[in-house]
């Protein structure tokens, strides 16, 4: 688990870097045009996505600080929490760009920039996973 929420949360900083470049600074550009670009964006979604489910087996402290590990208690709390900010925050946004940008691409390779752009924007809804990274330091042993 150490390792894991470190990763997490170094994916968490690196993406606050990258959504405002990628927008505002490139346009987009590199996640059409450059498939390193646009494979880093899908294993970091990847990450976050497995992270999401993998929640519903995460034992938590109790008010009294003791940990449960029913995984009926440990579902319902984390669907009444945080799931469904990080089902939004999972939203396929890179995926979908590609997609978009390839199949409206005109004879020159050029896309609609604008629609690239605001797809991409979108990934903002990627932010929401900040609201996990004060009890992923909070909970973790990363910082032990």
């Amino acid at each position: 688990i150490k390792r894991w929420d470190a990763l997490n949360v170094f994916l968490l900083f690196l993406l606050a870097f990258i959504i405002p470049y990628e927008v505002g600074v490139t346009g987009a550009y590199y996640i059409v045009m450059n498939a390193k670009w646009f494979a880093v964006n899908v294993m970091m979604d990847a990450v976050f996505t497995v992270d999401t489910f993998l929640y519903f087996f995460r034992a938590y402290p109790d008010n009294d600080g003791r940990l449960i590990f029913s995984l009926p208690k440990i579902r319902t709390r984390y669907l009444k929490t945080y799931f469904i900010p990080n089902i939004i925050s999972n939203f396929p946004g890179n995926v979908i760009i590609y997609i978009y940008a390839w199949q409206h691409m005109d004879t020159f390779g050029h896309a609609n920039a604008e629609m690239v752009i605001a797809f991409k924007i979108l990934d903002v809804l990627k932010f929401l996973r900040f609201l996990r990274l004060k009890i992923i330091i909070k909970r973790s042993d990363i910082w032990r």
